[in-house]
């Protein structure tokens, strides 16, 4: 049987032996499936068949519109039957039966077949009840002017009746649910009276309870005066095609359901939930109520899928999908709308705060950890909620909501929750507008560079010079990178503007060297986001070779909390870059095992201290112990330190005490335009560092 790939092997296999030909339409006549026997029924191979109009592969004996009708009758539910040319004169009488949705199923018979066992039937009594066996037919005939019943023995089987069982007609009623007993005998009666052949479905109750389907066909035997002399016919025992049909129809329900749920977590899939919100923003026009969103994210999961691989990361998202619907309501539905991304839908809130009270279930629920490869991982996740109460909100728009107080629980760090209200949504409104004028920021030529000194506290030298870019939008004050960056990310244009602020400051650095001014180490910011490009590597080579600049005079840095998260291809850029002699420095450092395995694995050759450490030092006893544990981690790998964000003196103090000799700041140098540094090389300008 040819179908749909998704189709369960077992029931495929089922209905490609079935010595019935079996096929089903679809509502315009056209075969969708056809088993073997239906193939050689028609002479052609099933590839053929399937997409083909039923009516061109088999024409219609009699009426031409006899197809047409047929076809209309099973779409309204009712089986019709088409008796059909073969070609070599031979015929097939077609059943065509109402099945899911608006498809038909069909079963064919050879008529040619039929008439040839009959045949033989009449020839050869003693091959009679192989016959009948073989095809499940059993024959019968009523003599009306004794009464007397004659059945074969395939009848005697059907109805589960022994041998020697005296067949009558009280007894073949019997046998019948007491609806077919009354059509059967009405049919009956209609013959003797009218000689109306008939021929309906029904079904046989044997002694032993079970039952079993049946087509039987009746017509009179006349004499050549047209007076009746008996009754005659045959039942089909077609329970194997009613299973077989039932199968199709469970089948095709199954597929129906498949296509709404999430095939890796068994929860609905996008198409499900949109169709439940409709329907739940649809009834808030006839009650008062609310409708809810809770979406979910689950916090650095990316990190899971490359320690894990695949397909244990599969494994940990089905049991957060179980996590989850075990501590939403019974009534509310969860979707999957992402790899680690999950939407439940609340109707019916009993209280305002309930869609709170469940995020926060589900928070709770996924901070137990999870057992994977003989570890314990521990997950968190961020969510944020959307409620309304007006019918006329759209669902993409509850969605968009709750998406966006998502965002803004993932900006509170792990674990964060929000609920959308105005002030969200002016936020938003704010953000798109940013987003719109950062896109063409590059060609407009906002943005700028700005040049920060790094000094050594024992001889007072500057020993390197970072590079910060700056956006000014329409000659507003100029943004840091923290109010930009991360959205020029989200916007796709981080990369660009990577690649222009190391085009800018290797040319600054160039210029320079050449002036004779000094050369102290660039330090340029970098994102994952270009490393992690195929042409990242090669596109920061290029840039140093157009400036000419030696790439040991180079470090670039890139953020600690990230790039250990950004996967093999920038661990693998920055081995390249390394062997280049590029110098590397992992900015915001910290003891994560994240950051020590990136640590391990690459050939970092600077640590930058995290600024919120660097803030406690000289009153925070805490910082100073972390600050203290890092450089002699640093020490010990041979790795140098840098400190940034030094304001105080106090902070300077605890630098020098814990021997951490490079550092940066407002306290020495705040960031300033190029001249300022042309300057401070060439010795017109100077930094003074505390004592």
């Amino acid at each position: 049987m040819s179908d749909s790939p998704a189709r369960a092997p077992d029931v495929a296999r089922l209905l490609d032996a079935a010595p019935v030909a079996l096929g089903s339409l679809d509502g315009d006549g056209r075969l969708r499936t056809a088993n073997a026997a239906l193939a050689a029924l028609l002479g052609r191979p099933v590839a053929e068949l399937l997409g083909r109009r039923v009516a061109e592969l088999a024409p219609p004996l009699g009426e031409p519109g006899s197809w047409t009708s047929a076809l209309a009758s099973a779409l309204r539910g009712r089986p019709s039957t088409v008796r059909v040319a073969l070609g070599n004169h031979r015929a097939a009488e077609v059943r065509l039966a109402p099945a899911a949705g608006d498809q038909i199923a069909l079963a064919a018979l050879d008529l040619a077949e039929r008439q040839r066992a009959e045949r033989s039937l009449a020839r050869r009594a003693a091959d009679l009840e192989e016959v009948e066996a073989l095809t499940h037919l059993g024959s019968w005939y009523r003599d009306e002017a004794g009464g007397q019943l004659v059945w074969s023995a395939e009848m005697s089987r059907l109805y589960g009746l022994s041998d020697g069982t005296r067949p009558t007609m009280a007894i073949l009623l019997e046998r019948l649910p007491a609806e077919d007993a009354r059509r059967l005998f009405d049919a009956h009666r209609e013959l003797v009276a009218h000689g109306t052949p008939f021929r309906f479905a029904h079904r046989v109750v044997r002694p032993d309870g079970s039952v079993r389907h049946a087509r039987s066909h009746g017509e009179p035997v006349v004499d050549a005066n047209g007076r009746l002399l008996a009754v005659r016919g045959t039942t089909l025992d077609v329970t194997e095609l009613v299973e077989l049909q039932d199968a199709l129809h469970a089948t095709t329900a199954e597929l129906a359901e498949a296509r709404l749920r999430d095939p890796l977590t068994g929860l609905a899939n996008r198409r499900l939930l949109s169709e439940a919100l409709e329907r739940s923003l649809a009834r808030l026009t006839r009650r008062e109520g609310a409708v809810a969103i809770v979406f979910v994210d689950l916090d650095a999961f990316k990190a899971v899928n490359d320690a894990l691989g695949h397909a244990r990361a599969d494994g940990v998202l089905a049991e957060i999908a179980q996590r989850i619907g075990g501590a939403v309501r019974p009534a509310d539905l969860v979707a999957r709308v992402g790899g680690d991304e999950f939407v439940v839908l609340l109707d019916d809130l009993e209280r305002p705060t309930t869609p709170l009270d469940v995020a926060r279930r589900i928070q709770r629920a996924l901070s137990a950890p999870v057992v994977a490869v003989g570890h314990d991982l521990r997950l968190t996740a961020g969510c944020g909620v959307a409620v309304t109460r007006r019918p006329a909100t759209r669902p993409d728009e509850l969605l968009r909501r709750a998406d966006t107080a998502l965002y803004q629980a993932k900006q509170t760090g792990p674990g964060g929750l929000e609920l959308f209200d105005d002030t969200l949504e002016s936020q938003l409104h704010e953000r798109h507008e940013l987003a719109k004028r950062l896109a063409g920021a590059l060609e407009r030529g906002e943005l700028l560079l700005h040049y920060q000194p790094e000094i050594d506290l024992r001889t007072g030298t500057v020993v390197a010079i970072e590079a910060l870019v700056r956006w000014r939008p329409d000659e507003e004050p100029p943004l840091t990178a923290d109010g930009f960056v991360d959205l020029a990310d989200d916007i796709g244009c981080l990369a660009d503007i990577d690649a222009w602020v190391l085009r800018e400051a290797f040319a600054r650095a160039a210029a320079w060297c050449r002036t004779g001014q000094g050369t102290p180490t660039l330090r340029v910011n970098v994102s994952g986001r270009l490393l992690g490009t195929p042409d990242g590597a090669s596109l920061v080579a290029a840039e140093l070779d157009a400036a000419g600049l030696d790439p040991a005079s180079v470090c670039l840095e890139v953020d600690g909390h990230t790039a250990p998260r950004a996967g093999p291809a920038v661990l693998a850029a920055l081995g390249r870059l390394r062997a280049l002699g590029v110098g590397i420095a992992l900015s915001r450092f910290d003891t994560a095992p994240a950051t020590l395995d990136f640590l391990r694995a690459s050939s970092v050759s600077q640590l930058v201290l995290d600024p919120r450490t660097v803030l406690g030092l000289g009153g925070d006893p805490f910082d100073e112990a972390v600050v203290a544990g890092s450089l002699t981690s640093a020490r010990a790998l041979g790795i140098d330190v840098t400190a940034v964000g030094v304001e105080r003196p106090a902070q300077l103090d605890a630098l020098r005490r814990l021997g951490c000799h490079r550092v940066q700041g407002h306290l020495l140098a705040p960031p300033a335009p190029a001249p300022w540094i042309d300057d401070l090389l060439a010795g017109r300008a100077a930094v003074t560092v505390p004592p």
